[in-house]
């Protein structure tokens, strides 16, 4: 619940034991998640392939640094753009660095 922003709807943290308590128990102490499902907007009008890597630039070695994965995506109906949910590691969550699909395709947080 924590990776989608779920916590307020799906955990109650004063209810009695129950199964998957401590992790959530530890997860709410830690007061952090280490990667988050967040929704992008991918500046196509192809459908491009998920799952691949997100990348957000290179390295000192010139290696892609690899930000989070494309987990799905959505040509909308209307064609206009495409849509699509990711996992980014937490560094990138609000991070204003342009991100980038493996493929090559820019993609914005929604």
């Amino acid at each position: 619940p924590q990776e989608v922003d779920r916590d307020s709807y799906a955990i109650s943290f004063n209810k009695g034991c129950y199964l998957g308590q401590e992790t959530i128990a530890r997860l709410d102490a830690l007061g952090q998640v280490q990667k988050k499902l967040i929704p992008v907007k991918i500046t196509t009008h192809s459908h491009p392939s998920a799952p691949q890597n997100i990348h957000a630039g290179v390295d000192s070695d010139g290696k892609p640094v690899i930000a989070g994965t494309l987990t799905s995506a959505y040509l909308l109906q209307n064609r206009s753009s495409v849509v699509g949910w990711s996992m980014l590691k937490r560094k990138y969550f609000k991070l204003a660095v342009p991100l980038t699909l493996e493929s090559g395709e820019q993609i914005t947080l929604s």
